[in-house]
C-alpha cells in the first residue's frame, strides 16, 4: 500500500507541475503576443535594399531533409525568396511615403 500512495503522489506532482508549467507557457506566449508594435513609416523614408541576403528564385524542395541540411544548404535566415522580395519593392513603390 504504501509503493502505491508513492507512485501516487508522484503521478499527481508530475501531473500538477506539468499544468503549471503549461500555463506559464501559455502566458509567456500571450504577454509576447501582445507587445508587437505596428510597422510605421514615416513621409519621406528612403527604401533600404540589403543585398547581403541571398534570394531563392526556386520553390522550396519537398524531399525529405533535416533541419540541419535545411540551414547548411540554403543560406539559414539570410535566405528571402525573391517573390517577397518583388512584392515588396512593388509596395514600396506604390507607397507615397517612401522615396
Amino acid at each position: 500500500m504504501k509503493q502505491f500512495l508513492t507512485a501516487l503522489a508522484a503521478n499527481l506532482t508530475t501531473i500538477a507541475l506539468c499544468i503549471v508549467g503549461g500555463i506559464i507557457l501559455i502566458a509567456g506566449i500571450i504577454a509576447t503576443a501582445g507587445r508587437s508594435k505596428p510597422m510605421t513609416v514615416r513621409a519621406g523614408s528612403i527604401l533600404v535594399v540589403d543585398l547581403e541576403q541571398t534570394l531563392s528564385d526556386r520553390p522550396a524542395q519537398s524531399e525529405h531533409r533535416s533541419v540541419l541540411d535545411d540551414v547548411l544548404m540554403s543560406g539559414g535566415a539570410n535566405t528571402v525568396p525573391l517573390r517577397a522580395a518583388i512584392m515588396a519593392l512593388h509596395a514600396a513603390a506604390d507607397d507615397n511615403r517612401i522615396s
